[in-house]
């Protein structure tokens, strides 16, 4: 087990994490969550090492590695150097691989890869990192970083970047269990077949013209995830067995959670919840469900209910501070290891704001492996959205249909490509005490 004696008890309190536990104790590890930026010129090695040293400098928390004390995990200081390496190959994160790093930043050919543990940061986390390392090699590239070094300058540092949201006072429950899962949507069948965690995912790339996918929004009324849960549940809907087609299906739109507190906006932790948009395909028309997606949405954003929603995050760790060992708590959170969730899940990421540096960039992805079921990542890059479609089955009747409903609402698209991904699951179990 790792070494706390220089740590003191302040820091240790501080550093707990509470709203990222989930993704601690799965059974061996939980898988690296990707970035892929490819550019338009191949990447200089040297450069992007330059670039590196100056933006990790600027978010000096995600140096930082875990250890374990009685079946709990802190964030503490981690000295050892970062080494930036020309290969594809994602490597373990949080054990000797990467020198126990939950961050690890490597390149190949035109592509540069940012491969982050969640729990460590979450994907809004994670992005002023993406963002000032990509411009910055951008700039040393064409020989012109005044533009973001002039802004970091103006840039106040944020007092709560590392604020665990666990930790805010507003959070107080009373709750005295741990969450229990009600299922009440449509679940693919594909999905419902397999009883364990997968090992690869089959991931679909997709480019969406932005003009197109914003007219139709406009048409419905939708923001862009509204549009894609939309069409992505009519989708389902259209291949749904006859038996249960009075089940809705569900999109679990990711949702951020830092609008609880003014101290939360500019946490980099993990702060997410999940939002339900269920869709009924016999009384489901596409501006009605517009309509009541956005005042769900509304709703949701309400900073009462956000607080309401970090309660629960709470309380499950209040209740996991009651079990005493590592392998307690894994047991207790067992559950997540093959949690399959009501019908797919939705993650928009939004506008990458990547600036002076877009013209550069051919594509950027976010990807993992493991998911039971349907997972999609949505993100945007000047002209274009990228989805990022991770299936834990090969069949691909579901993202035919939906390329079916790109094609009747006139919204153009591309497939990049389909191949499997396996995402290496974390090494940070092996700090864990052997109890």
């Amino acid at each position: 087990m790792a070494n706390l004696n220089k740590v003191t008890n302040e820091k240790i309190k501080s550093e707990k994490i509470r709203t990222g536990q989930s993704f601690l104790y799965r059974k061996d590890g939980f898988e690296s969550m990707v970035f892929e930026i490819n550019l338009k010129q191949k990447i200089s090695g040297v450069l992007l090492q330059q670039a590196f040293a100056q933006v990790i400098a600027w978010y000096p928390y995600l140096t930082q590695k875990f250890v374990e004390r009685q079946g709990d995990f802190y964030l503490v200081e981690n000295t050892v150097p970062f080494w930036i390496r020309n290969s594809a190959a994602c490597l373990p994160l949080g054990g000797s691989a990467t020198g126990g790093h939950l961050l690890d930043v490597h390149y190949q050919e035109q592509t540069i890869y940012v491969d982050f543990h969640h729990g460590l940061c979450d994907g809004r986390g994670i992005l002023p990192f993406i963002r000032g390392l990509t411009r910055y090699y951008i700039g040393l590239c064409t020989q012109d970083v005044e533009q973001i070094l002039r802004e970091r300058s103006n840039d106040q540092k944020a007092e709560f970047e590392t604020l665990e949201p666990g930790n805010i006072e507003l959070l107080a429950t009373t709750n005295n269990q741990l969450p229990t899962i009600t299922k009440k949507g449509y679940s693919l069948p594909e999905a419902r077949a397999q009883k364990e965690r997968v090992k690869e995912s089959c991931l679909t790339k997709v480019r969406i013209n932005a003009d197109s996918l914003l007219s139709f929004g406009k048409q419905i009324g939708a923001t862009p995830a509204i549009s894609m849960s939309y069409l992505f549940s009519k989708a389902i809907w259209a291949q749904k067995l006859v038996d249960e087609e009075d089940l809705a299906v569900v999109c679990n739109l990711v949702s951020d959670l830092r609008g609880a507190s003014p101290v939360l906006e500019r946490t980099h932790r993990n702060c997410v919840s999940s939002l339900q948009l269920p869709y009924n395909g016999k009384n489901c028309a596409p501006k009605q469900y517009a309509q009541k997606s956005r005042e769900k949405l509304q709703a949701f954003k309400q900073p009462e209910n956000l607080r309401n929603e970090l309660k629960k995050v709470r309380s499950l760790s209040d209740q996991l501070d009651k079990l005493p060992s590592f392998k307690q708590k894994q047991e207790a959170l067992s559950f997540f290891d093959t949690l399959l969730t009501d019908t797919f899940i939705l993650s928009y990421v939004g506008r990458m704001e990547l600036k002076e540096a877009e013209p550069y960039i051919e594509s950027i992805h976010t990807y993992s492996s493991g998911t039971r079921g349907v997972s999609i990542e949505m993100l945007a890059v000047e002209k274009e959205f990228y989805l990022d479609i991770m299936q834990s089955f090969e069949q691909q009747e579901y993202i035919q249909a939906f390329f079916d409903q790109l094609e009747k609402y006139a919204i153009e698209y591309t497939i990049e490509s389909t191949r499997k991904v396996k995402t290496p699951k974390d090494d940070i179990q092996k700090i864990a005490s052997n109890e």
